[in-house]
């Protein structure tokens, strides 16, 4: 097929004037024949180029699924390691209360409201 219009439009006129000879209608014949067949191999070029391009779309979504897959397992992971974490804080911090709660008592018991010692005479 031409590529210019210039040409496009010399070969319309051409082809819409009547041949003179039939060697001139043959070289006609020839070219539309020349011309088709080009046509038939850049529409099969772009099957094949379609049909790759089909196969890489697939890949392509199938590796986007094995992507989100592990995303979920990760984020699940995340939370799973976040929510461990966060209790374990907890239980350490409520060990902490007890044990300041307990070191508290103990020295209130022992030393009494007056800061003296509960086991001997209150003073004069």
């Amino acid at each position: 097929m031409s590529s210019s219009t210039t040409s496009e439009c010399v070969n319309y006129q051409a082809w819409n004037q009547p041949p003179r000879t039939g060697e001139q209608g043959l070289r006609r014949l020839q070219d539309v024949s020349r011309d088709l067949e080009d046509s038939q191999a850049l529409g099969a070029n772009v099957m094949a180029n379609l049909s790759d391009q089909r196969e890489q779309l697939r890949t392509a979504l199938r590796h986007g699924d094995e992507m989100h897959g592990n995303l979920l397992i990760s984020r699940r992971l995340i939370d799973r390691m976040t929510t461990r974490a966060f209790m374990v804080k907890f239980m350490f911090c409520i060990f902490i209360g007890v044990l300041l709660l307990a070191i508290g008592l103990i020295i209130f018991f022992k030393w009494g409201p007056h800061g003296t010692p509960a086991s001997s005479p209150p003073p004069p």
